[in-house]
């Protein structure tokens, strides 16, 4: 009875381990199959995290023809409203891309980054009676801050924290002259970059757009 049993226990081991083998001997002939399989799965998931999260839509007032800071870089829709571009410079790892505006000396100036990205838009805005600084006060509230354009004491800048929106206003007249927009920030960060050229107090000290 013993002896049938020991040999019952080995035969049955020897199935195991032949089992095994045949088992590993299709793993490896399939390994590359297998490998094949596991990608194609993760990029399926990736791909579908990827469309479940799209970029939020440019609206509203964060957008200017067709361009919003945070999305990448429509060349053709500013083309087709404002014609070729005037000029495109480098400045660090930002690139100043120009567009002809209603001033022949003020152009406008849209801000990418290394990826195409728009990171900063200056736009001129034409005189306009009907929209005053008032007009945007009804629409957004009082702004985050309020700021001097330095060596230029007949300006001033209500900046719009949350919104990246940044309004240049004659003080005497109210006349809203130029409207920034940038990615939503802090007000350190906001001082630290495109407010370098913007101060708390009146000064003369003229500095360009931070674009190192």
């Amino acid at each position: 009875m013993l002896g049938s049993g020991i040999l019952f226990l080995a035969a049955k081991n020897f199935n195991m381990k032949k089992t095994l083998h045949r088992l590993l001997i299709v793993i490896k002939k399939r390994w590359f199959s297998f490998t094949i399989v596991f990608f194609a799965a993760v990029f399926l998931i990736s791909a579908t995290v990827t469309l479940l999260t799209p970029t939020p839509p440019i609206n509203g007032d964060d957008h200017w023809y067709g361009n919003a800071p945070g999305h990448l870089l429509n060349e053709a829709e500013i083309e087709k409203n404002l014609g070729k571009k005037l000029s495109q410079t480098k400045a660090g790892s930002l690139d100043i891309h120009t567009y002809s505006s209603s001033y022949p000396t003020i152009p406008h100036e849209i801000v990418t980054n290394s990826e195409n990205m728009v990171v900063f838009i200056k736009e001129p805005l034409a005189l306009n009676l009907n929209e005053t600084i008032q007009t945007y006060y009804s629409q957004y509230g009082e702004p985050n801050l309020q700021l001097y354009v330095i060596n230029d004491l007949s300006l001033n800048a209500l900046v719009y924290l949350e919104k990246g929106i940044v309004l240049i206003t004659h003080i005497e007249s109210d006349d809203v002259q130029e409207k920034w927009l940038f990615v939503p920030t802090s007000a350190q960060l906001f001082m630290e970059t495109w407010g370098k050229s913007l101060s708390e107090t009146p000064k003369s000290n003229p500095e360009r757009l931070p674009l190192e």
